[in-house]
């Protein structure tokens, strides 16, 4: 029998430490899951409809509040139908923001009957002074009033309002995230002004006439690919072609919801180019800046 050297040393598995940490940590997750649960429970819930309207939201409530948001960035807010899981959701939330996308009229019915107890607010188009604005040279009501920063700001006085009297001991914190998103969004508006003050013509050529209330704001008109919300036939097409050309546009702007085929041809008939700036981003003041952007360099 061999027996160990006398200068052979033992040392004593790491096993059974292991075990005593896996076992503590593991008590202790289960000693904070009652508290986290309940956390999550208190912390109330708001749906919007589009993501402009959750970085809005976001920028008021912070991490007070759970904030969903029915459409994705590529969703068309035309003819949208919320999946089941947002059903689901929407069953334990307190409060949705609407603010006047078509979609809202073909589900608000059934989205309260879902959940009788939310509060629906409207913060949005028709609720402080929105204006009927030119799509493609003929008037109609443009829903996409959240590209007009002095609009936006508007809507998020609306939304902190409506935070406070949900939640009152945090009215205090809503106002002055309130305070400091509107002194961003006027200053946005102060440099809008200033980048297209000299730009000419006052045109914005574009696919989908989402741009309405901008153009307003800032003195432009929308010339719209689309005749009436629909694809254009042939003689509006041409119509558009002449038009761009007399104007001098060469610009198209486009986004993602929709069909580029009618801007493409356009594009090809004026020598014109394609830019995408999307409406329904989240990021509302990276948005507007880039639209700045892209028309102040687009002028002769």
């Amino acid at each position: 029998i061999m027996r160990p050297s006398k200068s052979a040393v033992f040392v004593p598995t790491a096993r059974p430490m292991i075990k005593r940490s896996a076992l503590m940590i593991l008590g202790l997750v289960w000693l904070w899951l009652p508290a986290l649960a309940l956390a999550k429970a208190a912390q109330p819930t708001a749906f919007v409809s589009i993501p402009p309207q959750a970085w809005i939201l976001e920028q008021l409530a912070g991490e007070r509040w759970r904030i969903e948001a029915m459409l994705g960035p590529n969703a068309n807010p035309h003819n949208y139908d919320p999946v089941p899981r947002q059903l689901v959701s929407l069953a334990d939330a307190d409060l949705y923001f609407t603010i006047g996308v078509p979609f809202e009229d073909m589900w608000r019915q059934r989205i309260a009957n879902v959940n009788p107890e939310m509060t629906f607010v409207h913060c949005g188009s028709g609720n402080h002074g929105t204006h009927t604005h030119a799509h493609d040279e003929h008037e109609g009501m443009d829903p996409h009033v959240w590209t007009s920063p002095l609009e936006a700001s508007a809507i998020a006085e609306c939304m902190s309002n409506a935070l406070g009297r949900h939640n009152p001991d945090s009215r205090q914190h809503y106002q002055r995230n309130l305070q400091e998103l509107q002194q961003r969004l006027h200053q946005v508006d102060a440099s809008i002004r200033q980048k297209l003050a000299n730009v000419k013509p006052r045109y914005m050529l574009v696919q989908h006439p989402a741009w309405g209330h901008f153009a307003h704001t800032y003195g432009l008109t929308q010339l719209a690919i689309e005749k009436d919300g629909h694809e254009p036939n042939a003689r509006h097409l041409v119509n558009v072609i002449e038009r761009a050309k007399q104007l001098g546009l060469d610009t198209i702007l486009v986004q993602r919801q929709y069909s580029p085929a009618a801007a493409r041809l356009v594009a090809r008939e004026i020598h014109g180019r394609i830019v995408e700036v999307d409406p329904m981003a989240p990021d509302l003041i990276a948005t507007l800046n880039r639209l700045t952007r892209i028309l102040a360099e687009s002028s002769p």
